[in-house]
């Protein structure tokens, strides 16, 4: 009689196991097993496609409203140092600015209307003047001569400035009477009689009968 180790299993349990390895070995999927898995992978495939455009979306919004609050936040930024540098003096950090801006100012106007900001800015120059003197500082020598310059050229050239009987008058007669008062307070400054001098000499030559 032969010695036997544990229960001999039935033909039927030795066909099932020999079954299944063979499906592992061969990597086989029931057909049911095989259908669900599919199902679930469409499933998972289209609420990932639902998914992707609404991350992306989302992240362009994101980036979108970033860039756009940066942008706002850059355009503030210098517009405040434009407005800041519209007060500023000769000698001050922001007073390039200033300048700068003006150069852009002039070529950014229309042929037609250069003269009119020309003028502006001649103005602005002579208020530069009474702001230095009136603070106890020192006006550059560069500024003086812009100025003399320009009342030259409205005396030599007034129809490069505009109509001369027209919107010139005015912004001379303004510079005119503020350089007059300037030389009376301040004689001891050669320079802002010469001045005086100048939008004079251009008043003068606005109301010539030529014109």
């Amino acid at each position: 009689m032969s010695r036997t180790e544990g229960p001999v299993p039935n033909m039927s349990e030795v066909e099932l196991v020999e079954q299944y390895l063979s499906h592992m070995q061969e990597v086989q999927i029931p057909s049911g097993a095989k259908s669900r898995i599919w199902y679930k992978a469409r499933v998972w495939q289209e609420a990932e496609s639902r998914r992707a455009p609404f991350s992306f979306r989302m992240r362009l919004t994101l980036r979108q409203g970033a860039t756009f609050i940066f942008t706002l936040a850059l355009l503030v930024g210098l517009i405040q140092i434009v407005f800041l540098a519209g007060g500023s003096l000769p000698g001050e950090r922001l007073y390039t600015i200033k300048r700068s801006v003006e150069v852009v100012w002039i070529a950014a106007t229309p042929e037609d209307n250069r003269g009119t900001v020309r003028l502006e800015l001649l103005d602005r120059r002579v208020q530069e003047v009474g702001a230095l003197l009136a603070t106890g500082q020192s006006v550059p020598d560069p500024l003086f001569v812009e100025i003399e310059e320009a009342l030259t050229s409205v005396t030599e050239h007034p129809y490069e400035w505009g109509s001369p009987n027209g919107h010139i008058l005015p912004y001379v007669e303004r510079s005119r009477r503020t350089l007059n008062a300037l030389a009376l307070m301040y004689t001891d400054e050669p320079e802002v009689a010469r001045l005086a001098a100048a939008s004079g000499r251009a008043w003068e030559s606005l109301w010539d009968p030529i014109y």
